[in-house]
């Protein structure tokens, strides 16, 4: 019998690239007029909330001047924009798809689609769609920046390191390529390479708290545990209170990695109490108690976990893994086939 050990986390600090990747959001007012007028007014609402970093209206506003006007291109694209922010990676597809339907020349339109594609695994499409990008004229430099996204989600590390480099060397201040660099770099296990490129991109963002907790990751693979907290520490000092959760979260597994038990169940009984719907605390949890061979106990945190998101595809896969090591074969096969299941139907998207 073949034993599955695979964990999947809630919180896997360089598991996902510093900054996912977003296309650029088109800023440009579009002028009202009477035949359009409420199209208009709504996207230039959109644009208002957008500017006041409110995603979750912006995507309001988009959606409501798309269905005014179907054929309103940057209301769309815009759209697909808030979509990606939101991660709804198929709807976002499906509101580039139309907006290149309508101008199939404007390059920011092939590169929103290229990261939808890319979110959704569909690697080769991403790459077509980015080198349409290129063709239609979009800058270089962040085209780089672009390929190196497209090519760490693919796990061709070395390739997005590359690309990174050639967006460093056009621009020696672009701290998001630092900070993707610096991941590629740790999921090579180029430790020295990785925390450079953290410390540099602090220096030009010394303000971007969570690029201390990445940071951490480094140090605690590198045996540091205490300079790793303290690194959550100061992130936690600096962020504002609504992401006390995540990085309280964040502080809990590292106690776990450095065997500090107590001290991660403080941090995560206090992430329950401030956030008791939340299944990535239990899951957390669960991964702690795998680590000790508690593995009963681990099954009761997957599944307080699942029954709060029944689609959680961690939790199902975690929850498989509990089970095996339990021999509880039916279960844990009835698990992994859901989690399969939940990360296929994930993907599904038909290419126009």
């Amino acid at each position: 019998m073949k034993i599955f050990t695979k964990i999947l986390l809630t919180f896997t600090i360089t598991s996902v690239l510093a900054f996912d990747a977003v296309a650029q959001a088109d800023t440009s007012n579009t002028l009202v007029v009477v035949a359009g007028q409420d199209a208009a007014l709504s996207y230039n609402q959109g644009l208002t909330d957008f500017g006041e970093g409110n995603f979750t209206q912006a995507l309001v506003d988009f959606s409501n001047a798309v269905d005014m006007d179907p054929k309103f291109a940057k209301a769309r694209y815009n759209l697909g924009v808030m979509e990606l922010h939101e991660f709804i990676s198929q709807a976002a597809l499906e509101e580039f798809d139309a907006a290149i339907a309508i101008n199939p020349n404007k390059a920011v339109y092939h590169l929103g689609r290229s990261i939808a594609l890319c979110r959704l695994e569909l690697y080769d499409e991403a790459l077509a769609s980015i080198r349409k990008a290129e063709k239609l004229g979009y800058s270089q430099t962040l085209l780089r920046y672009y390929y190196g996204y497209i090519y760490f989600r693919m796990g061709k590390f070395g390739d997005a390191v590359s690309q990174y480099d050639k967006a460093i060397k056009a621009n020696s201040n672009f701290a998001h390529a630092y900070c993707d660099r610096a991941t590629a770099h740790m999921r090579m296990k180029n430790y020295k390479a990785a925390l450079d490129d953290y410390n540099t991109a602090l220096q030009i963002m010394p303000n971007a708290y969570f690029v201390y907790i990445l940071r951490a990751d480094v140090r605690a693979a590198q045996g540091n545990y205490n300079a790793a907290i303290q690194d959550i520490n100061y992130a936690v000092s600096m962020a504002d209170d609504d992401d006390d959760f995540i990085f309280m979260n964040a502080r809990g597994v590292m106690y776990g990695r450095a065997g500090k038990y107590k001290k991660a169940m403080d941090d995560f009984n206090a992430c329950l109490e401030k956030q008791p719907q939340n299944p990535d605390t239990y899951i957390n949890i669960g991964n702690m108690l795998m680590g000790q061979k508690k593995y009963a106990e681990a099954e009761q945190q997957y599944s307080k976990a699942i029954k709060i998101d029944g689609y959680n595809i961690s939790a199902f896969y975690n929850r498989a893994n509990a089970r095996e090591f339990q021999m509880k074969l039916t279960g844990a096969k009835q698990d992994r086939k859901m989690a399969n299941y939940l990360n296929d139907a994930q993907k599904k998207y038909v290419i126009k």
